[in-house]
């Protein structure tokens, strides 16, 4: 009878050990998940930024370009002068 209580006690602990293995798997699996979504969050905001500097330069230039046209207008005023 005692050789059975310590099976039963072993079989026991190794159900325990298997639960806690299974939680920790589900756990890490939650985990997982959680970070695949942080992941695709960051990329989406990559890519936002990416498109916000392409428009950034593309106005940096259209102001450039019209600060070029201010001087050019003022330089023939000044000539008129």
């Amino acid at each position: 009878m005692k050789l059975f209580n310590l099976f039963k006690t072993k079989q026991q602990k190794v159900k325990e050990a298997c639960q806690d293995i299974h939680g920790l798997i589900e756990d890490s699996q939650s985990n997982i998940s959680d970070m695949q979504r942080n992941i695709q969050s960051m990329q989406d905001g990559v890519k936002s930024m990416q498109e916000n500097i392409k428009e950034y330069q593309r106005l940096s230039k259209l102001n450039i370009s019209l600060c070029d046209d201010i001087v050019e207008f003022i330089d023939m005023l000044e000539g008129d002068k």
